[in-house]
């Protein structure tokens, strides 16, 4: 019923003639954001393919707030099924719609607010397992028998959000002691990032396909904003070890000052 109700206020809102029931749909939509019921029905209609582009966005718009606000609400228990959840949703949605990736990253980076890096455990070659923090089990649930440009259209995303999200300010509904692990986590990533970041350039510079030129530009800009947001979030803290003349990320930024395609970010990294 309650699947339904949702189903009907989505269709009134987005197309319903008369502003009024708009109106009603939309106080009916903010209240049933908040309701415990909003975890469960925004996964399933989201890992369905029976819904649209507004529905989409609605449900990973809300499934970020409620990570975001509402975390507390859920059990132990379900927390493993909701990371693998996110990670099927993050592939599903790889190439778009873009504001639903972009939504469902934020979740991802709120969640990972939540957890310590304690509970992001990867496997190891030899089949043991460690302690890797967030950035290594996403590399790790992200590109494990996954087709290379559908994990770097995810990475390339969540390394961007992930320390943009992660400074203190963002992190309102995390309590002061955590927003300060955070950080501290993620700057601890940071080489971990960096890693990715130039493989990800890597495979783009790499590139020859005929047609292709406007991808490989894209995702060397979403590389070097990206760069940029770990090095903001680092500052002083940052190996400077790794930003050496020879480094592709270094290079890639100064050979960017040449390119009207990616010159802002450049500027910016």
């Amino acid at each position: 019923m309650a699947l339904q109700q949702l189903q009907n206020a989505l269709e009134s809102l987005y197309h319903h003639s008369d502003p009024k029931v708009k109106e009603e749909a939309s106080h009916w939509l903010e209240e049933w954001q908040s309701s415990p019921e909003a975890w469960t029905i925004t996964a399933q209609l989201l890992h369905s393919d029976s819904i649209g582009m507004e529905a989409q966005y609605f449900c990973s718009n809300t499934l970020r707030s409620k990570l975001e606000r509402d975390f507390e609400e859920l059990p132990p228990e379900a927390i493993p099924q909701l990371k693998q959840s996110l990670v099927q949703l993050l592939l599903k949605f790889a190439h778009g719609p873009p504001p639903v990736r972009t939504q469902l990253c934020l979740a991802m980076a709120a969640l990972v607010a939540h957890l310590p890096a304690t509970e992001w455990i990867i496997s190891g070659t030899s089949g043991s397992s460690s302690t890797g923090g967030a950035v290594g089990w996403l590399a790790e649930q992200l590109t494990t028998n996954q087709p290379l440009e559908v994990s770097t259209q995810v990475m390339l995303e969540l390394l961007l959000v992930l320390p943009e999200q992660s400074a203190g300010g963002h992190l309102l509904s995390v309590r002061p002691e955590r927003r300060r692990e955070v950080e501290e986590e993620m700057v601890s990533a940071a080489p971990q990032a960096i890693n990715i970041l130039t493989s990800c350039l890597a495979t783009s510079l790499s590139t020859a396909a005929e047609g292709s030129s406007l991808h490989r530009e894209r995702t060397q800009e979403r590389v070097l904003e990206a760069f940029a947001a770990w090095l903001r979030l680092c500052g002083p803290k940052f190996n400077v070890a790794m930003l050496t003349a020879s480094s592709p990320l270094v290079q890639a930024a100064l050979g960017g000052l040449q390119s009207s395609e990616i010159f802002f970010a450049a500027v910016d990294a």
